[in-house]
């Protein structure tokens, strides 16, 4: 272990509870090549700021290779500095400006369950539950929900109907069913 600090454990459920989603994904054995090769990558500044990974990324977060598997780099940095990540747990961040998904700087990290890291998302408004045409990924507009219960009520297929709009017929589905985008 780099750290002499004890590792933040926010709870006994991120220490092994069985009632916790298992992510089982460990880091393969990481040789003196791949420590040399994660640091060649970080921009090491001062020990509160963020140290920020310069590398490969994937979905905003940093990525290493080992041993022939893409793994998160700041899951890296928690092993590098304090031992193997309990099997079904997560690493999160807490950084002092603002979560920096490329920073692994480990006194900015902290283990935690699934649910401790969707509520930790929630509350730092990057999972903010927007519904309908609100949500970034929505691809009908909220004007174009009642105009698809217009058009099954003209005699349109799903199929027909997701056509007309770029979206796929189970997508229809679900809309016509109340399973999403209902109307108010």
């Amino acid at each position: 272990m780099l750290n002499p600090g004890a590792p933040r454990i926010c709870c006994e459920k991120a220490q092994g509870s069985s009632r916790m989603k298992k992510r089982s994904n460990p880091i393969p054995p990481m040789t003196e090549s791949d420590i040399a090769r994660f640091w060649e990558k970080v921009d090491k500044k001062g020990p509160d700021d963020c140290w920020l990974w310069t590398g490969s990324t994937a979905s905003g977060y940093g990525q290493l290779k080992i041993n022939r598997r893409m793994v998160g780099t700041h899951r890296v940095s928690w092993e590098l500095h304090n031992g193997p990540i309990p099997d079904g747990v997560y690493v999160l961040h807490d950084c002092p400006n603002g979560d920096n998904p490329l920073c692994v700087n480990p006194s900015h990290l902290w283990l935690g369950s699934h649910q401790q890291n969707m509520d930790d998302m929630k509350n730092k408004g990057r999972c903010n539950g927007q519904k309908g045409e609100a949500n970034g990924m929505a691809k009908l507009s909220d004007a174009q929900i009642p105009k698809i219960f217009a058009d099954r009520d003209t005699g349109m297929t799903q199929g027909q109907i997701g056509k007309k709009y770029g979206v796929s017929n189970q997508q229809i589905s679900h809309i016509l069913n109340g399973k999403q985008r209902t109307l108010n």
